[in-house]
């Protein structure tokens, strides 16, 4: 709510105490009036003291008449070096004489723990709204990445063996002819890695096998006697894999994804938990995998009867780390969805060497992804992992998938081998994320039809058609059981088209940030490409173009597909514009021969790139939305407390709020009791929206009442009808007010942290 009109001579003042050191901005939310309600002559002054001494940090004067409403303000100063645990002041006055036009938003209830609002020096009830931030330099970076590495670099060698061992055998074995750099290499490892993860859960769950740590364990010391024995047989020949020294692409790639890393580890340092909403049903999801050793059945008994029809590929990697090394599986989340994150580099970096044909390109598209391009790390604040594992699959299946293709066209000698490992890249690629299955198909019709028309004999067409529904039957032989299972459920009416609102793609998506100049960069790639007839340049422009078509079958009309949309498309768009970057490269490095420079040439326009990078990952830290979060480190003791004081049979109401296409989420930390406290929520994870639709309704039928900020009388009807005894209220708060229950002789305080309360209802 809007805080008091302000006239000259009054004042509002916020107090609060900063978690961290070099405290170096505040921002506030401007709640302006119309034209007629107050006074725009004069300005809003804001005003940052030290609340102990009273010394001035830092002053602003907005003028009235140019204030926006619900914009942002910022209030910026030199870094504060002892801020932590130092109590500060916020003060905001104006010179308006009559109250004037603009104020700040505020919370109506006493929502930050750490300070209070005062008005004209007496206390009042609720907070101002504000952000506050901190300047993370270099040398503090460089003591959190060594402490870190110290303490717990060993789940990060847990976690690369898990992705890259699986798939560095199946290379090895299934692929030795094709000649790859040291970071081609990962990025396929990592691609075949990521689609063994889930096959080998699904596989050992059609066979009623149990897996758990002792056979997860058996499973990479296989993978490990299996890839020495390969090696050992080749000891003899050429080392097909090498980095090709210090100022090689492939070296290049290695530095890009370790400072890929280090951005997306300064995104997450601060979260208590996964971000977001899907975050709480990926969690779930993960654990039920941890606690059985089997793919579900369905959601468990907390959550209404649904069957499990989720991809799984993500959710069984954070299980299998938790095997491995006890990592808390929310955590789990967090960590393995960073480290796919900053890994991203690599498969991006072998598709554009392997499709452009030159492995500079390569580099090119490395550091767009990684470093310059707002997604894929923006996924740490919505949470979108499966998806961009998904995404990191999808390059050595698309590759993979063409020398298959190529091999059967040409009958070439081995060719059983590309259909094997094509068979596995597909299928793992289904049930790591289906979406981007359909976007892997796009890829592989464009490829199709390409080789079709550049097909010189008449033959060609029709091995290439026999090939593709080879490799189909088989991958739909292999998923039949879980295809099954899709079809029996309501979520396969998702897998057709629905009318609605005209589609509309989310072009801002493209231009934030450093985007803007990508997508410059990919234009004049494309530019590039089509006028010297490169066949990847119409590869990517076919690929788009069919993945358009795909996501708005009816277009232009209002049918579109829910099971590949707009905004997907559009948090997947970074890899097409990083292809396109890298033609650029390419293009120029043909046309500027830069093959045939001096090494130390060619290393400086590589150090140049990187560079560049470096100046673009500036812009990528920090880019957490505070929106998005739903729990703080305070919150967790809140619900620890829950899991360890209340029956197993507790059910809460929690906050809650719309969503999205009609569906409900929770708004604080009461969304994650279920997959933390294992307790019943009022407010079930999103994929409650894939049940019957009589479910999916009652569901919202009841967050639409909570949502109407109910008294404690009428919560308490609410509760009786659906058997629940306890509220939680976090700290981000919701519709349940903490004040609609403390004053209400019907609830008794059961727990409360200053930032978490649970009320239990008093029979």
């Amino acid at each position: 709510m809007p805080a008091e009109q302000l006239a000259g001579g009054q004042e509002i003042a916020q107090t609060f105490r900063p978690s961290r050191a070099r405290l170096a901005a505040v921002e506030v939310v401007a709640a302006v009036y119309p034209q007629a309600g107050g006074d725009d002559a004069g300005d809003l002054r804001l005003r940052l003291e030290d609340a102990v001494t009273g010394r001035a940090v830092a002053t602003t004067a907005l003028p009235l008449a140019t204030l926006v409403h619900n914009e942002r303000y910022r209030l910026d100063f030199p870094p504060e070096p002892e801020s932590a645990g130092r109590t500060y002041r916020l003060v905001v006055t104006t010179t308006s004489r009559a109250p004037a036009r603009a104020t700040l938003w505020s919370a109506r209830d006493d929502a930050y723990v750490g300070g209070e609002r005062t008005l004209d020096g007496r206390p009042v009830t609720g907070d101002l709204a504000f952000r506050a931030f901190y300047d993370y330099d270099l040398p503090w970076l460089v003591s959190d990445l060594a402490s870190t590495v110290a303490t717990r670099g060993w789940l990060l060698l847990a976690l690369l063996a898990l992705l890259l061992l699986p798939g560095a055998v199946l290379q090895v074995w299934l692929l030795p002819a094709v000649s790859l750099d040291a970071a081609e290499a990962v990025g396929m490892w990592l691609g075949l890695g990521l689609a063994a993860t889930p096959l080998l859960l699904y596989v050992a769950s059609l066979l009623h096998l149990q897996l758990g740590p002792p056979s997860l364990v058996a499973y990479l010391c296989s993978c490990l006697l299996l890839l020495g024995l390969r090696l050992r047989h080749r000891s003899g020949r050429r080392r097909e894999l090498t980095v090709g020294g210090l100022l090689s692409p492939a070296a290049g790639a290695f530095l890009v994804a370790g400072l890929a890393l280090a951005v997306r580890f300064i995104d997450a340092r601060d979260l208590a938990l996964p971000m977001w909403v899907d975050s709480v049903h990926h969690t779930l999801i993960a654990q039920l995998i941890a606690e059985s050793g089997r793919l579900p059945t369905d959601y468990g008994s907390l959550m209404p009867t649904l069957p499990f029809t989720y991809h799984f590929g993500f959710h069984s990697l954070v299980a299998y780390l938790n095997w491995l090394t006890g990592l808390d599986v929310a955590q789990g989340v967090l960590v393995v969805g960073q480290v796919l994150d900053a890994l991203i580099v690599f498969p991006v970096y072998l598709l554009a060497s392997q499709v452009c044909h030159d492995r500079r390109a390569g580099l090119a598209a490395a550091v767009a992804a990684g470093l310059v391009a707002l997604m894929p790390a923006y996924y740490v604040t919505w949470g979108r992992y499966p998806q961009l594992a998904g995404l990191e699959v999808l390059p050595a299946a698309a590759l993979i998938i063409g020398w298959y293709l190529r091999s059967a066209t040409a009958i070439r000698q081995g060719g059983w081998r590309l259909a094997l490992l094509a068979l596995l890249a597909v299928a793992g690629q289904v049930q790591t994320h289906p979406r981007v299955a359909l976007m892997l198909a796009c890829w592989v019709l464009a490829d199709w039809l390409l080789l079709a028309l550049a097909g010189k004999s008449g033959k060609a067409v029709p091995r290439l058609v026999l090939s593709v529904l080879l490799l189909a039957l088989a991958a739909g032989a292999l998923l039949a059981p879980w295809l099954g299972r899709l079809a029996q459920d309501q979520v396969a009416s998702a897998l057709g088209t629905s009318a609605g609102s005209p589609a509309t793609f989310p072009f801002g998506l493209l231009v934030d940030l450093n985007d803007r100049y990508l997508l410059l960069a990919a234009a004049g790639g494309l530019g590039l490409g089509l006028v010297r007839r490169r066949r990847e340049a119409v590869l990517v422009v076919l690929w788009v173009v069919l993945c358009l078509a795909v996501a708005n079958p009816g277009w232009p009309g209002p049918v579109h597909n829910t099971a590949l949309s707009n905004e997907s498309l559009a948090i997947a768009a970074f890899l097409p514009v990083a292809l396109l970057d890298a033609l650029l490269v390419a293009e120029l490095g043909r046309g500027l021969r830069v093959a045939a420079w001096p090494a130390w040439a060619r290393g400086g326009a590589g150090l140049s790139l990187l560079a560049a990078g470096v100046l673009g990952a500036q812009a990528l830290t920090g880019i957490v939305n505070p929106s998005c979060l739903l729990a703080t480190a305070a919150d967790l003791d809140a619900v620890r407390w829950v899991e360890q004081n209340t029956e197993p049979t507790a059910a809460f109401l929690v906050n809650s709020r719309p969503w999205q296409a009609g569906i409900h989420s929770g708004s604080d930390a009461g969304y994650w009791l279920l997959p933390l406290a294992h307790r019943r929520t009022s407010q079930p994870p999103l994929v409650y929206a894939q049940g019957m639709p009589s479910d999916v309704a009652k569901v919202n039928e009841f967050a639409q009442q909570v949502e109407t900020e109910p008294s404690a009388a009428q919560a308490r009807e609410l509760m009786l009808a659906e058997g629940l005894e306890y509220v939680f209220i976090g700290q981000l708060g919701g519709p349940l007010r903490r004040e609609t229950f403390a004053n209400s002789p019907d609830f008794r305080l059961a727990y409360g942290n200053g930032s978490g309360w649970v009320y239990r209802l008093a029979h």
